[in-house]
């Protein structure tokens, strides 16, 4: 009797091992599509694609569409072409009573 609960023990160990390896397996794959994507949209833009990949790293439960728009306003926010066009935070300060 006590050998087949442990033979039964030893099946259900190997089948849960069984399970976490597809997991992670299937886990594997769908990141590889997430950057795989995350490229394919910051195509000729390195700097976008640099700051897009950057966030994918960070943040793991971000979808590839989120991640490059994320990316997109950070990139844009920081670029010295649009340095003129966005407010001075420290001016906006100084001029608050």
């Amino acid at each position: 009797m006590d050998g087949n609960i442990e033979i039964l023990g030893r099946a259900a160990a190997l089948a849960r091992d069984e399970g976490f390896a597809e997991g992670r397996k299937l886990g594997a794959a769908a990141e590889r599509e997430r950057f795989k994507a995350i490229v394919d949209v910051c195509k000729g833009d390195g700097k976008l694609l640099v700051v897009a990949l950057d966030l994918a790293v960070e943040i793991p439960g971000m979808t590839a569409a989120r991640t490059v728009e994320v990316a997109r306003r950070f990139a844009k926010a920081n670029s010295p072409a649009n340095r003129d066009t966005l407010p001075d935070s420290l001016a906006q300060a100084q001029l608050r009573p």
